[in-house]
């Protein structure tokens, strides 16, 4: 899904948190600007224009400039946490490899999120848990009542085999422990009575003062925890044949591969450090002129898109992705700490061929046939 070209700004009015959007709107190009109470729907409150030569970021700049000058902030001070659990048909593997998971994201996590983020009451804090069939998203939210109301809305339509509970708590508090619910669709556990009781509490810090004013005002990056349900997002029975074959040829999805996660029985081979420039633009073409049909690329975090073999090489992964095309005679993973490991006995011996005079940089892998 294309980011929205948006600025986001808070500010504390009395015993709430506000904000104020503003949204670039392409077909009449100018930016819209919003406003409402944090957890509520924002209301359009006037529209700026772009001024001759002006591009969109030097007019967003231009708006936000005045409000951030004036006390709003980037990010509101932080008083709640929002703890969701998500509980899932089992499963013995990575979340993203089971079946279900394209519905998980988007009979639940992407609408839930989405609702969260359209009304500015939530952001990314601590990450994810993982265990068993249970996975839990740290969050913030500074509404959260209005934050209750739309989990238990989202929760009771979730896809059938999925369980929705969630926990609000204070800054500072533990992390919810294992969660666990009774109703098929829905389970609300507030932490210690904190919603109503400590209302004046949870506003009463003060707002940072002299906080630094970027010299650039910029967009936001995007909602976080946003799953990506763009048009390359494979999806369906196509996703589910690719899965299955992805764990029957190379055991993906199981655990990650190693040098990361447990050794495999196919023949894999590791490098040790980062390939040079001239090294992936070789590689790039070698796999280029090998790849039949479509290429994909297999996020554990977000599921299977199409993609390009340009695509494999350029960036730091940021999660773990395996990179195949239509047949899987050949595979690549790429780690989040960008470490590669290569499938496949052609891209094998090529990899051997390119760094014929350094060899000490590959690995055959402990478990794997080629130390057998």
């Amino acid at each position: 899904m294309a980011a929205t070209f948006q600025k986001t700004l808070y500010r504390q009015q009395g015993a709430q948190w506000s904000y104020t959007r503003l949204r670039w709107l392409a077909p009449t190009q100018c930016i819209e600007v919003l406003a409402a109470p944090c957890g509520q729907p924002a209301k359009a409150i006037g529209q700026e224009w772009l001024r001759p030569g002006e591009s969109r970021e030097a007019a967003l700049h231009r708006v936000a400039l005045p409000l951030r000058q004036a006390g709003w902030l980037e990010m509101p001070v932080l008083e709640w946490h929002l703890d969701l659990t998500v509980t899932t048909p089992a499963f013995d593997g990575l979340m993203a490899a089971a079946p279900w998971f394209d519905a998980f994201h988007a009979g639940l996590l992407y609408p839930l999120l989405f609702e969260l983020g359209e009304t500015a009451n939530y952001g990314h804090w601590g990450g994810t848990r993982h265990e068993d069939n249970r996975v839990t998203y740290f969050l913030w939210t500074v509404n959260p009542e209005a934050a209750e109301a739309i989990v238990r809305s989202v929760g009771r339509n979730a896809p059938a085999g999925f369980e929705v509970s969630a926990r609000i708590r204070q800054r500072g508090e533990d992390p919810a422990p294992r969660a666990h619910t009774t109703d098929a669709s829905w389970a609300m556990e507030v932490g210690f009575g904190l919603i109503r009781a400590t209302e004046k509490a949870q506003y009463a810090r003060s707002l940072p003062e002299n906080q630094p004013i970027p010299e650039i005002i910029r967009p936001d990056a995007g909602y976080p925890c946003l799953p990506n349900l763009g048009p390359d997002r494979v999806t369906g029975a196509h996703a589910e044949q690719l899965r299955q074959r992805l764990r029957t040829l190379w055991e993906v999805g199981i655990d990650r591969w190693p040098p990361l996660g447990a050794p495999i029985s196919r023949d894999v081979l590791y490098l040790e450090g980062a390939p040079e420039e001239e090294v992936t633009a070789q590689l790039t073409a070698l796999l280029q002129q090998k790849a039949t049909g479509t290429v994909y690329v297999f996020d554990t975090v977000e599921g299977i898109f199409s993609s390009a073999i340009g695509q494999i090489f350029p960036d730091v992964a940021q999660e773990d992705t395996y990179w195949f095309d239509e047949r899987m005679e050949w595979i690549i993973y790429k780690s989040h700490h960008n470490t590669l490991t290569f499938g496949g006995d052609w891209l094998i011996k090529k990899v051997r061929d390119l760094f014929h005079e350094t060899p000490e940089r590959l690995f055959p892998l402990p478990g794997t046939l080629l130390n057998k």
